[in-house]
C-alpha cells in the first residue's frame, strides 16, 4: 500500500511508469576504454542509450542456447573452435528447417 502511495505521490495518475521501473533490476559492469568507445559508437549508430544497448544484448544473450553462450564467451579451446562454429550453424539451419525454413544445399 505505501508503495502505491508513494507511487501516486511521485508520478500523479501514471503509476505504471514506476512499477515498471521498480521491476528493473540495476547491474554494474567493468569495460575497458575500447570496450566503452565501442559501445558509444554503437548507442550513437543507433539512436539508443547505452543502457538499452546493454539490456538488449543481456536479454538475448541470456535467452541463448548454453553452446552459443560458450562460444561468446571464448570457452572452447582454440583447437576446436572451428568445429564448434560448424556444429552451431549445422543446428541453426536444422531449426530452420524443422521450422518451415528451407535448407539450402
Amino acid at each position: 500500500m505505501f508503495v502505491a502511495v508513494l507511487a501516486l505521490f511521485i508520478y500523479g495518475r501514471d503509476c505504471d511508469n514506476f512499477f515498471a521501473m521498480a521491476a528493473r533490476i540495476v547491474v554494474r559492469l567493468e569495460l575497458t576504454k575500447d570496450a566503452k568507445s565501442r559501445l558509444g559508437e554503437i548507442s550513437k549508430r543507433t539512436g539508443m542509450t547505452q543502457v538499452s544497448v546493454s539490456s538488449r544484448l543481456f536479454e538475448w544473450f541470456s535467452k541463448q542456447s548454453e553452446l552459443i553462450q560458450a562460444a561468446v564467451l571464448g570457452q572452447y579451446p582454440t583447437e576446436i573452435q572451428a568445429d564448434v562454429a560448424d556444429l552451431i550453424l549445422k543446428r541453426m539451419g536444422d531449426r530452420a528447417v524443422a521450422g518451415g525454413g528451407e535448407k539450402k544445399k
